[in-house]
């Protein structure tokens, strides 16, 4: 992207291109890894997974198949985010930054759209999965997280769940991620 990381501000709620600066990585090809050797450790590593571009694709309204792509990259010690989908009612851009937090020894997101959501999560591995919980705002409403899982090189299963009142979580947005085929090595700028 020519250098350049498109953010939604929470400001404005205006796409704003901002540079990026220092080692950009993207993921390696598929390799013979397994998920515990991708997750292993809870470190600044430990969402390498993530690393790359991706077809995602989703159950939309009327069991229509929704798709677009998501593009992770690290620039320096943080993991910046991309998605696009088209929509009838108008594209859906999503950004985020993530940062290994050393000292609590967890991710930190901060999450923005076009449509005018923004959300900070942290948490970190659990297991063979990844799940960051929302940081409450002002506001009641139920806890919130993002779950990685069923991961692979070459595929993730994402889940945005709900906590229920009897505390257990139910999926509200499910994408299969499928990595886009990159001819081979990683790539750092």
């Amino acid at each position: 992207m020519c250098g350049m990381f498109l953010r939604l501000t929470r400001s404005s709620r205006a796409l704003t291109c901002l540079p990026t600066s220092g080692e950009v990585r993207t993921a390696r090809s598929p390799s013979a890894k397994s998920s515990h050797e991708i997750l292993s450790g809870v470190s600044a590593d430990s969402f390498d997974f993530w690393l790359g571009t991706w077809d995602v694709s989703w159950g939309g309204e009327g069991g229509q198949v929704e798709a677009g792509v998501n593009s992770v990259t690290r620039v320096d010690d943080t993991i910046r985010e991309l998605f696009t989908a088209p929509d009838p009612a108008g594209a859906y851009i999503g950004a985020s930054v993530s940062r290994w937090d050393a000292d609590a020894e967890c991710w930190r997101q901060d999450y923005w759209d076009n449509r005018g959501y923004s959300a900070i999560f942290q948490g970190s591995r659990s297991a063979d999965r990844m799940i960051l919980e929302r940081i409450p705002g002002p506001g009641p409403g139920p806890l919130t997280r993002l779950v990685w899982s069923d991961i692979a090189p070459a595929a993730i299963l994402w889940n945005y769940e709900r906590q229920n009142a009897d505390g257990s979580w139910e999926s509200t947005w499910r994408i299969r991620y499928a990595r886009q085929e990159t001819g081979g090595a990683s790539a750092t700028l």
